[in-house]
């Protein structure tokens, strides 16, 4: 098991599929180097053309429109043919967190936030209509219309330094510099 081994972590299309992604931001914090940095590009899981083809409905932007039991119904009455991959596939590969919620957890974990790049298409942004933003919204209060409109997020954190072990060190830089006057 690693601890404070790191000083780069690079992931790319796995925050997504974090079960429980607080979990997993903890232990990226555990064998990261005080001071590291983990870089992360991902699909958000409610962007329009994400790869995850078990999950893909024929309604725009499905996933981020029904509830998890709106998506099995879904499933069971227009995808007979491919419910129990799809369900297991929806309920167990992937999580439905937002930017917010990353940010949450980042900061549970002692991870600051040094960058965040959407990489937003144009074009989603001209058939998102009013009324499917509004049915997001309500599912998802905290969800930001670039996580809609993004195919990729791309976010880069960084390990906070424990103030004590900053404390400790600058002590010791302060003595080793007066000790050589």
């Amino acid at each position: 098991m690693f601890f404070e081994e790191f000083d780069l972590l690079f992931s790319w299309e796995c925050l997504e599929h974090f079960v429980n992604p607080k979990k997993a931001l903890l232990s990226i914090n555990r064998i990261l180097k005080p001071g590291g940095y983990p870089y992360h590009s991902y699909n958000p899981f409610f962007a329009l053309d994400v790869g995850y083809c078990l999950c893909t409905l024929d309604i725009l932007w499905g996933r981020a429109v029904l509830s998890a039991e709106g998506f099995l119904k879904y499933t069971r009455e227009f995808q007979l043919n491919k419910l129990t991959l799809s369900t297991s596939f929806y309920l167990k590969c992937l999580n439905r967190m937002t930017i917010v919620d990353l940010e949450k957890f980042a900061k549970k974990t002692k991870l600051e936030t040094m960058l965040l790049i959407p990489s937003p298409n144009p074009e989603y942004l001209k058939i998102l209509d009013l009324q499917t933003l509004k049915r997001v919204k309500e599912l998802l209060p905290s969800i930001d219309i670039l996580e809609l409109i993004s195919p990729w997020i791309t976010i880069v954190h960084k390990k906070n330094l424990d103030r004590f072990i900053v404390i400790i060190y600058e002590f010791f830089v302060y003595i080793i510099f007066n000790s050589l006057k």
